[in-house]
């Protein structure tokens, strides 16, 4: 990083949930508009939103950190555990303004890590077509 300041906070589930929910809908809006533009799909409006998810990686001991660049937030990321061995990343999003900074780097650096540290040796991240940086199966070494 240059002269912008990352910092990633670990949110626990007495934290404020405030920046993490705007991060997530965030992305469930980039996410479904990329998915109408792409792929024709329009996804409803009643579907699940991705801040549904949130609560649920808290509750069952997951891990869930905010990125933030100069004291603002700026990115997003989540573990949940699957089985002992293996983990998956969810909610793992950069604004598009914050893109190119290192932060999608540090936190998928920082989940692979926890998921290590708790016993995993693979890691999975769910992608789509329109996530072309986003690689679909990261073992963690």
């Amino acid at each position: 990083m240059t002269h912008e300041q990352l910092h990633l906070r670990r949110i626990l589930p007495k934290n404020e949930l405030a920046s993490a929910r705007a991060l997530a809908r965030e992305f469930g809006d980039w996410a479904s508009e990329q998915v109408r533009a792409q792929l024709g799909i329009a996804i409803p409006a009643d579907a699940d939103h991705p801040t549904a998810v949130l609560d649920d990686l808290l509750e069952s001991g997951g891990r869930l950190y905010i990125a933030e660049v100069d004291g603002q937030p700026a990115g997003i990321g989540g573990l949940k555990r699957l089985s002992p061995t293996s983990a998956e990343i969810k909610r793992m999003f950069v604004r598009p303004t914050a893109r190119g900074l290192g932060i999608g780097r540090a936190l998928l650096g920082q989940l692979i890590d926890d998921a290590r540290e708790a016993g995993c040796d693979t890691v999975y991240l769910e992608s789509a077509p329109f996530m072309h940086l986003a690689p679909n199966h990261v073992p963690a070494p």
